[in-house]
């Protein structure tokens, strides 16, 4: 039996069976379930960075033909034995044409075959010379192509070392905002389902309170009819139930509101 403002009331059963129901049946799994598979996500989004390598191509490109070009440019020489074997050929038919001359003397003969051989000294001197300047040229020319190449290739070499720092800094970049970002998502989750929870409970306990005001508020009525009708008065016990289905129907869907309407 319970008392109320001093009069004795006792609820049937099925108001206890109405009113001391628990403010609500949503299991704990189906309030963690979207926090638990946030998680998830996050750990699977945050292992995926983690595992996944920094990833850059090298974006160097060398000369193909570069060191072919400077092969054959290495081989190349000035030959002077063919220039010095036509100067002897011409040599050795001018002896013989000096041998062959009528009209002359030995002596005559011998001048001008010491004459063709210091002139055939003198124009293998001059080839050689000429094929030590010719190659002298070669080895410069080929020197100058080395100097030339060894630029291209430092410049090409910096060119894509810049580059690809850049896409290195980038794709650590990337992987770091990846990583800090599965991190956000999973504290943010974590942090969502306390909030989620607490507000559950909060709300739980809002509808607790309600009903149990809503409780009190109906035995009182209900003492109240109790006592119009012990003092003969019960001529009003229908504007009181009246009033009680009113005020449950309008608030019954607004714990909050009846609150503040009880607090006028």
């Amino acid at each position: 039996m319970d008392f109320w403002y001093g009069r004795n009331y006792t609820p049937t059963k099925k108001e206890k069976s109405t009113t001391d129901q628990p403010a609500s049946t949503m299991s704990p799994f189906a309030r963690l379930f979207p926090t638990v598979a946030g998680v998830g996500a996050g750990l699977a989004q945050l292992a995926h960075w983690t595992a996944n390598p920094i990833r850059y191509h090298s974006t160097y490109a060398q000369n193909p033909y570069g060191t072919r070009a400077l092969t054959e440019l290495n081989q190349l020489r000035y030959n002077p034995y063919p220039e010095i074997q036509a100067s002897q050929d011409a040599e050795r038919r001018a002896a013989y044409a000096n041998s062959q001359a009528g009209g002359m003397t030995g002596g005559q003969r011998y001048l001008g075959r010491i004459g063709l051989g210091i002139g055939g000294m003198r124009n293998a001197a001059n080839v050689f010379a000429n094929a030590q300047q010719q190659n002298n040229a070669l080895r410069t020319q080929y020197a100058n192509a080395l100097l030339q190449e060894g630029n291209s290739i430092a410049s090409r070499r910096q060119n894509a070392n810049q580059h690809d720092w850049s896409d290195y800094v980038a794709a650590h970049g990337a992987k770091t905002r990846g990583i800090e970002q599965a991190t956000a998502n999973i504290l943010g989750q974590i942090n969502s389902g306390f909030q989620n929870e607490f507000k559950y409970r909060t709300w739980q306990d809002t509808l607790d309170m309600y009903r149990q005001q809503q409780k009190l508020d109906k035995y009182k009525l209900l003492s109240d009819i109790a006592n119009r009708q012990a003092a003969g008065t019960d001529n009003q016990s229908s504007d009181y139930m009246e009033l009680y289905n009113k005020l449950q129907d309008m608030f019954k869907d607004n714990p909050l509101l009846y609150f503040n309407y009880r607090g006028r």
